[in-house]
């Protein structure tokens, strides 16, 4: 549960939520990303030594390595092993991280009531859900080989809406 609810976006998208419900200062966006990237990076490259070194099979460019090791590999055509192929989920989740604390600059500014904040947020998640449901089709229709596209995050914004919403409930 406690995985969901951070990925999700609960407990990341909660502390904007309460500073524009009670008036209290918002998360420091530098402390708030600072977290974030050492949550994943000293693990992440760690693990992507260690499968690099003894578990890929595949040959690896110097591009390729450090498309993996700054989480950008599913923006290009680095070589790809079955080691690797579950990586792409924190290419996504470093994306909404990146986007989360502009969502909700845009979508709870300061010193409105409650309600009109709750409004806000009903039409930013819904529109974070329609754009999944808008983008996968178009990616299938006008990329049928390339899958990578569905492995970003606009593919995904509906699952963040949803810990988003549970976040404001």
């Amino acid at each position: 549960a406690h995985h969901f609810s951070h990925v999700g976006g609960v407990d990341l998208y909660r502390p904007f939520v309460r500073a524009a419900l009670t008036g209290r200062p918002r998360p420091r966006l530098p402390v708030f990303w600072r977290r974030r990237l050492l949550r994943i990076f000293p693990a992440y490259w760690l693990a992507l030594a260690a499968a690099l070194l003894w578990v890929t099979t595949s040959p690896f460019s110097p591009g390729d390595v450090l498309a993996y090791a700054t989480l950008t590999h599913t923006y290009g055509q680095p070589a790809m092993d079955s080691a690797l192929t579950q990586m792409w989920t924190l290419v996504v989740e470093l994306a909404f991280y990146a986007v989360l604390p502009l969502l909700a600059l845009v979508s709870l500014p300061a010193g409105r009531e409650p309600v009109a904040l709750l409004r806000r947020q009903v039409v930013l998640l819904a529109g974070l859900v329609a754009a999944t449901i808008a983008y996968v089709p178009v990616v299938r229709a006008w990329w049928p080989e390339d899958r990578r596209t569905l492995l970003w995050l606009p593919a995904y914004l509906d699952w963040f809406a949803l810990g988003m919403a549970l976040a404001v409930a």
